[in-house]
C-alpha cells in the first residue's frame, strides 16, 4: 500500500509529509486492529 510519487526521493531524508503519511498509516492501522479485536 505504500506508494513512491516521482518527485519524492525514496532513499532522501523524511519530510514532514512522510511522517505525517506514516502517522496516518499507523493510527488508521491501530484503530483498524483495534475494532477486530473488539467486535471481531
Amino acid at each position: 500500500m505504500i506508494s513512491f510519487n516521482g518527485d519524492k526521493k525514496i532513499l532522501g531524508e523524511l519530510t514532514v509529509a512522510d511522517f505525517a503519511e506514516a502517522t496516518v498509516a499507523v493510527v488508521s492501522a491501530v484503530i483498524t486492529f483495534t475494532l477486530l479485536f473488539l467486535f471481531g
